[in-house]
């Protein structure tokens, strides 16, 4: 007994003087730190890579968001051309051909659908909304401490989208809200005060607005942080018509919206759309 005691002694000691002498070598207070540090750093390589990811992104959807708002805002039927205040029209199969937009501007949703085993336009929601300003509409902005805003008479005519689960499917159609300020973050139920085109008795103002969602996930720390939603908003006044006028086309499946309702066209292979319509008295 007496030996085995010494034998462990002995072992007990030259651990303790090799831990001393690791201690004491630069090169050994080096590879600590460096195995402290080094997750750290890791981590925040993939942190940097995929927040360069998400800022793409969203810079790529903003310009995805105004080709689509482009594209709407110039369609006008064809005997609607020429005339000196054409009302344009535009239809699901219409708005379907302006979505596709997004397979060449935000190639992004066909590699992530992709990943998740659904169809491109499962993976993202563009919104496309007709708003009406009637003729006490202003453009103006709120000052700290001045007076308050004049009364909002934005109406959304009417808003159309896929039907996808998860995602908002239209705006709601009705009266709008004023944002705050231009600099406020963009929501479905407010116009930032810039875009308010004032209309008159006869001719009202419009604007068609083109709000796109995507569920962004991080390549590297999604097991963290989890999905994040992105928004972006693109207004425009519609250049060839003062009115669009949405038209659902007739067929199976379809019915006709009134205020507050929702309409579902299916169309081979496309997704169902969802709408509704304002029915109420334009201010």
């Amino acid at each position: 007994m007496i030996a085995i005691g010494r034998r462990v002694a002995q072992q007990r000691d030259r651990s303790v003087g090799t831990l001393k002498a690791f201690a004491r070598r630069q090169d050994a207070v080096a590879a600590l730190e460096f195995a402290l540090i080094s997750p750290v750093m890791i981590f925040t390589l993939f942190a940097a890579a995929d927040l360069s990811s998400a800022l793409s992104l969203t810079r790529r959807m903003t310009n995805a968001a105004d080709v689509i708002a482009q594209l709407v805002s110039q369609q006008v039927a064809p005997s609607d051309e020429g005339g000196s205040t054409p009302t344009g029209t535009i239809t699901d199969a219409e708005l379907l051909a302006d979505f596709a937009s997004l397979l060449t501007t935000l190639p992004d949703v066909m590699n992530d659908a992709a990943s998740q085993g659904e169809n491109w336009f499962a993976d993202i929601q563009p919104i496309v909304t007709s708003v009406t300003f009637g003729p006490a509409a202003q453009a103006i902005i709120p000052i700290p401490g001045g007076p308050a805003p004049v009364v909002n008479t934005a109406t959304a005519t009417w808003s159309v989208g896929p039907a996808n689960s998860g995602f908002t499917q239209t705006r709601a159609c009705g009266p709008l809200t004023m944002a705050p300020s231009n600099q406020a973050s963009p929501t479905l139920t407010t116009l930032p005060p810039g875009v308010y085109v004032p209309g008159t008795a006869t001719s009202p103002g419009t604007v068609i607005v083109v709000d796109l969602t995507y569920v962004f996930r991080p390549t590297f720390t999604y097991w963290l942080t989890g999905p994040f939603t992105f928004q972006r908003t693109a207004y425009i006044v519609p250049r060839f018509f003062t009115q669009l006028t949405y038209g659902t086309p007739s067929g199976t499946g379809v019915t006709s919206a009134t205020s507050g309702s929702t309409t579902s066209y299916t169309a081979p292979g496309a997704p169902s759309m969802k709408s509704c319509t304002w029915g109420g008295t334009l201010p």
